[in-house]
């Protein structure tokens, strides 16, 4: 009698978040929206990993802003310096470990939106 054979499904990092985009900003903040990943890596996601870094700050390394839950797909980063401009990435995880980061096309400025809306 034959043992049966287990096929070993393997198990890799998450593709990155897709469509990460600013949706809004204040004098101080940034609100920044993304999507699940496309595909999980074949485990569920567990998380989110928000980084930024200031554009002409004295590092140029990424600092960590936030761990998210898996289920969340928006952050506000408040206390931001209006004069500067700031990179974001953003991270998926699952029971591997992390995606490649996402990051956004240009780096933004926390600025106070117009109360004008244009059509």
């Amino acid at each position: 009698m034959e043992t049966p054979v287990k096929l070993s499904r393997k198990i890799d990092v998450p593709e990155p978040p897709a469509k990460f985009d600013v949706i809004a900003k204040t004098d101080s903040s940034i609100t920044l929206q993304w999507e699940m990943p496309r595909h999980d890596g074949g485990s569920p996601l567990t998380e989110y990993l928000l980084e930024m870094r200031d554009k002409k700050g004295k590092t140029s390394e990424w600092v960590q802003v936030q761990i998210l839950p898996s289920i969340t797909t928006s952050y506000r980063v408040t206390k931001l310096n209006e004069n500067l401009y700031y990179n974001f990435r953003i991270k998926a995880a699952n029971s591997v470990g992390y995606s490649e980061p996402k990051s956004l096309e240009k780096a933004v400025k926390p600025q106070k939106q117009s109360g004008k809306y244009i059509a």
